[in-house]
């Protein structure tokens, strides 16, 4: 049995070369980036210690928080999600196994017949082999760093798919409450206009309403039919999509019990911290492919400097005859590029492309999400001072309904200011609900544009 025994110090001494480790150094572009407001020349302090990421807890709706669950358990898009986690964390651990030496045995038996004669030649073997790179410049540290950055960046993607489903989930409940109750004042509005309908038609045959009044109003009662049939087409269709984003098979949902007057109305302030930012899943996703451009990039600059591996064998000659020796070897063996054409060189260059690059996405991710939050506050804003004017314009109809119709009573006006009045008043109800429905989702697109939900006045309305 032989072994090279002085071979095991070049062994340590390699070991010891091994310290250089790649230590990230990743500066992000500078950008100073103001409160986000609605309102300019506007200042309130934070009232939140902790951003809310259950952000749809604000609005006080048991079925929307059941829906949210629904969508995490059954979404298939969210089942996709996390199946790309764990393969990123697969991939993690398959570059990180090289950390350690690979070992390998192999048995073999060889039968060798001369042709033309009688001799036979058998031989057999067992041997163990280990194998080890030395990372003298880090180049597998940072691999390892990279491998770990993706599977990071694996997770941000996903948070960025929740959110994105979240949202549209938040948006398609509002939105179906919404038909629901809008079905409801038109089957109101119909009644209403069936029973003036009768009305006039008793009066047409008393002789004190002409037949014209009577096919106007016949045609309001049809359009107020038709809006019905409209509205029942339009809720099935909602339930429909929200069936299918928390993944229920049947494409059915349990009638809903909630109203939308019921939602609560979250009072977001003007003016929101730029910080939040920081919680938004692109901007993390954006700042990782940053980092992991830079491991690229040290990895192909470690390319122009030598490589060491180390193999270890052992193995026995004559396997199935008692008489086989063992032997043990020790290799070493070292490479470095000496002309490639500038093929390394032009890698370096590339990778150096693709950080500049990543630094310019960084900067655009985030401005961009400034601009989303600057965007969806105003346009909240907006729909806020619009639902004001709504519902101040439904009850001024709502007046003038209940006067032209005790002025058509009594004779003091003509049917045609009657009718006019009418048309507004079921208008105007319907336009105040979609005025909600609009503000509802304005804050859902603000709650998305901030990733967790923004800062809240002290007061909460409805």
């Amino acid at each position: 049995m032989f072994v090279a025994w002085k071979n095991w110090r070049c062994l340590a001494l390699a070991f010891g070369l091994a310290a250089c480790a790649y230590q990230p150094a990743t500066t992000l572009p500078e950008l100073t980036l103001p409160d986000v407001a609605a309102l300019a020349g506007t200042t309130v302090a934070s009232t939140q210690s902790r951003p809310q990421t259950q952000w749809w807890q604000t609005y006080g709706s048991a079925e929307l928080a059941q829906l949210f669950r629904e969508l995490e358990l059954n979404s298939l898009d969210l089942a996709v999600g996390r199946e790309r986690l764990d393969q990123a964390k697969a991939l993690r651990k398959q570059q990180t196994a090289d950390n350690w030496p690979s070992l390998n045995v192999q048995a073999s038996q060889r039968t060798a017949q001369q042709l033309g004669a009688d001799e036979r030649e058998t031989s057999s073997g067992l041997n163990f082999t280990a194998a080890y790179e030395i990372d003298l410049w880090g180049s597998r540290s940072a691999a390892n760093y990279g491998a770990r950055i993706s599977e990071l960046a694996q997770q941000q993607e996903y948070q960025s798919l929740q959110l994105q489903l979240q949202a549209n989930l938040a948006k398609s409940y509002f939105e179906l409450i919404a038909l629901q109750d809008r079905y409801t004042i038109a089957l109101q509005n119909q009644q209403a206009s069936k029973e003036l309908l009768d009305l006039i038609q008793l009066r047409f045959e008393a002789g004190s309403a002409s037949g014209i009044e009577l096919s106007q109003q016949r045609n309001t009662w049809l359009a107020t039919s038709a809006t019905v049939l409209g509205l029942q087409r339009a809720v099935q269709k909602a339930e429909g999509i929200i069936a299918v984003l928390v993944g229920r098979e049947s494409l059915q949902l349990p009638a809903s019990s909630m109203r939308l007057a019921a939602v609560a109305l979250p009072d977001i302030r003007s003016v929101q911290s730029a910080a939040l930012l920081e919680y938004r899943p692109d901007i993390k996703l954006a700042e990782s492919q940053l980092r992991l451009t830079e491991s690229l990039l040290y990895q192909e600059q470690q390319k122009r400097w030598p490589s060491l591996q180390l193999s270890a064998g052992l193995g026995l000659d004559e396997l199935f005859n008692s008489g086989g020796e063992w032997t043990a070897s020790l290799i070493g063996s070292a490479a470095a590029p000496i002309f490639n054409a500038g093929k390394i060189r032009e890698q370096i260059n590339a990778a150096t492309s693709d950080v500049t690059i990543a630094q310019l996405n960084y900067r655009a991710v985030v401005l961009q999400a400034m601009q989303d939050a600057v965007e969806t506050l105003s346009e909240l804003a907006y729909q806020k001072a619009l639902y004001q004017v709504r519902a101040q314009e439904l009850e001024n109809n709502r007046q003038l309904y209940d006067l032209a119709r005790l002025r058509y009573d009594s004779g003091d006006t003509d049917f045609i200011n009657l009718l006019t009045a009418q048309r507004s008043w079921f208008s105007a109800r319907d336009s105040l609900l979609q005025a909600k429905n609009q503000q509802l989702a304005a804050s859902v697109n603000l709650f998305a544009a901030l990733g967790v939900a923004p800062e809240l006045a002290p007061e909460i309305t409805k």
